[in-house]
């Protein structure tokens, strides 16, 4: 007769069911709240779900700055913003467009919107112009929209453009990731002192579109690590804004498909939303604020960037309600 295992006798199989046992439970109770969660989700789209425009046009008459996110290479958060122009200068009234592009581009913006005729060319000739990571051609229909609003305005109530990035960005050839941390910090710090110095410190009631990559609509801090570097915690534009202008602030996260090849930087990528509301959105474009109650979090949010930097937003599970007011939901 053979011998009982010495680990069937020792009670460490038994041990071992009772484990799986308890793993199984809670990996069903786990998925079953994943569930839960995300049919909460649809159901509250489902019930508060609105046109793009018109959310960025309702957040825009209690808080005259309102950000609006991109995606890179995506061509529709372009569109959405010459709409949201319009929509704004026909409403409560625009007074600045501040751009993700080089401050040192400038002189050629206003060279556009200043001139007679119409002559895109010194803008096409200048690829850093239409924002890079794709979609040039929607990118300047944005520059497109504010001139041609311009000319029916008049000079009395026309709409600027400000670009805002630093001159020095993006970085010419192969960047180690530890170097890149100091100029991620110092690229941030650039548009907040740029949109300060050339809007709100001129007339702090200015009404402001401020066009830039999803993670800078974003009321947070991008946390970045490199082998060898201590992590730098950068408060984003956003957050920046909502400091030096409390309770006048206004962020609008958008899902689009990229159509064109991004930019390899750390940048917005997406969120959850947009997997969990294809149905609901049936195609078309779906805008929904954002409350309390919505369980998504940070760590339902896609920021990609270069090998060799560990990416992350804090506060770490933060509801999206505290990073932002609305969200928005592109077809492709």
């Amino acid at each position: 007769m053979r011998a009982p295992s010495p680990w069937r006798q020792s009670g460490l199989f038994g041990l071992v069911l009772a484990l799986l046992a308890i793993a199984v439970v809670v990996v069903a109770i786990l998925e079953r709240r994943g569930s839960v969660r995300d049919a909460e989700i649809v159901e509250y789209a489902a019930a508060r779900r609105t046109d793009p425009v018109t959310l960025v046009l309702d957040l825009a008459r209690t808080r005259p700055v309102v950000v609006l996110g991109d995606v890179a290479g995506a061509p529709g958060p372009k569109r959405l913003a010459a709409d949201v122009i319009a929509a704004l200068a026909a409403g409560p009234g625009l007074d600045y467009v501040a751009i993700e592009v080089g401050s040192d581009l400038q002189p050629v913006i206003d060279r556009y919107l200043d001139a007679a005729a119409e002559d895109a060319s010194a803008l096409v000739s200048q690829s850093r112009s239409t924002g890079g990571g794709g979609a040039a051609s929607t990118f300047l229909g944005i520059y497109r929209q504010v001139r041609q609003l311009n000319v029916e305005l008049g000079a009395d109530r026309r709409i600027r453009i400000i670009a805002i990035d630093s001159p020095d960005w993006p970085p010419v050839g192969a960047v180690a990731p530890s170097r890149l941390l100091p100029l991620f910090a110092a690229r941030d710090a650039w548009m907040m002192e740029r949109l300060m110095d050339r809007i709100f410190e001129r007339d702090e009631t200015s009404r402001v579109l401020v066009f830039v990559d999803g993670l800078r609509a974003l009321n947070a801090s991008l946390r970045l690590a490199a082998s060898r570097s201590a992590s730098a915690d950068m408060p984003l534009l956003a957050r920046r804004l909502r400091s030096a202008l409390p309770g006048r602030v206004a962020a609008v996260i958008v899902d689009s498909p990229a159509t064109a090849s991004g930019t390899a930087w750390v940048g917005y990528r997406g969120s959850r939303l947009d997997r969990l509301l294809r149905t609901t959105a049936a195609g078309l474009p779906l805008a929904i604020p954002l409350r309390p109650a919505l369980p998504v979090t940070t760590g339902d949010i896609t920021v990609t960037g270069p090998p060799g930097l560990d990416i992350g937003l804090s506060p770490a599970g933060a509801l999206l309600s505290d990073l932002a007011d609305g969200y928005v939901r592109l077809p492709n």
